[in-house]
């Protein structure tokens, strides 16, 4: 099992230093181990598949962990969030928002 945080922002001007913060906080309270990190700055309108988000799960195994600090951080709309969603839950990979 591995545990992974996903972080994306827009601009280059936005930071992930609180995004970060907040997952630390809830995978120690957690107890789910080391975080390893997924960065990107990408807009959350361009696809999931083709976004290191899209690579981080096609590489997951049943049981991985992805954390992530919101909703709005896998996709920008309804339709790709249930998407992310309902890949992780087919492959078996354990999502934590």
């Amino acid at each position: 099992m591995s545990v992974a945080g996903y972080l994306r922002v827009s601009t280059l001007d936005q930071d992930n230093e609180k995004f970060k913060a907040d997952i630390l906080k809830y995978a120690n309270h957690h107890e789910l181990g080391k975080v390893r990190w997924i960065e990107e700055k990408v807009s959350g309108t361009k696809d999931w598949r083709t976004r290191d988000l899209g690579k981080m799960l096609n590489a997951s195994r049943a049981g991985d962990i992805i954390l992530v600090p919101e909703l709005s951080r896998i996709a920008r709309s309804i339709k790709g969030i249930y998407e992310v969603i309902d890949y992780c839950q087919n492959k078996g990979i354990i999502l934590h928002i």
